[in-house]
């Protein structure tokens, strides 16, 4: 007679005889097979999330590169303030090199010099079409001085006197020259250079016709953002 393995529940097979270990071993089968369909199902479980945090890393580190400013890389952005390179803005004085020396050479006060050299002195330069403004401000005073690009006018000297100047302006903005014109036998001529440095500060540098000190005067540019 043929010995054939049933499964279990199988019967009614005529001429055929079950083998009497076959439903122990269809039964253990079939916990084996169960087990082994757990493991996969906690598998598939465990390579959910780490798929998801490879695809969440990978678009993390794709924004990161597009957004991020990459040293020596062309799409980098260099944030500049407003009128940078030129000698619009608003100015703050840092330190000041023989300008009371030079102030003592021309004759000026005491009291006036000690106004000048105050490190509380902001200096605004505004531009509105043809019309210019410089604005100088302490924590005592302030004077506005308005003209236009290379047109005489009158201001007051460091020592309070009334002189004639011209200013002029380079292409660039980087440069602006105030001009003493003569207008009597025997005046001091003062000329003042402001301009803008390579690291967006300002200098400004003083001489005079009957003087041999240089002055110099640094500021930095104020409200950069």
């Amino acid at each position: 007679m043929r010995v054939v393995f049933m499964p279990p529940g199988v019967t009614g097979v005529t001429g055929v005889r079950t083998h009497p270990h076959a439903a122990a071993d269809f039964q253990q089968a079939d916990v084996n097979n169960g087990r082994l369909k757990m493991v996969e199902e906690q598998k598939d479980k465990l390579r959910k999330p780490l798929a998801l945090g490879a695809k969440e890393d990978a678009e993390s580190d794709s924004s990161t590169s597009d957004n991020e400013e990459q040293p020596g890389s062309s799409k980098a952005i260099v944030k500049r303030p407003a009128f940078y390179g030129s000698v619009l803005g608003m100015w703050r004085l840092q330190s000041s090199e023989f300008f009371d020396e030079f102030l003592q050479d021309l004759g000026v006060s005491h009291l006036r010099r000690r106004l000048s050299l105050n490190l509380g002195t902001f200096e605004e330069i505004l531009r509105d079409g043809d019309n210019w403004t410089i604005r100088i401000s302490t924590p005592i005073k302030a004077k506005e001085i308005n003209f236009q690009i290379q047109k005489p006018f009158e201001i007051k000297s460091f020592d309070g006197k009334l002189v004639k100047v011209v200013i002029t302006l380079d292409a660039e903005l980087k440069k602006m020259v105030v001009r003493q014109l003569r207008t009597s036998p025997g005046e001091s001529l003062v000329n003042i250079v402001r301009e803008v440095l390579p690291d967006d500060s300002m200098r400004s540098t003083i001489t005079s016709d009957q003087s041999e000190i240089v002055a110099r005067r640094y500021y930095t540019r104020c409200n950069a953002e």
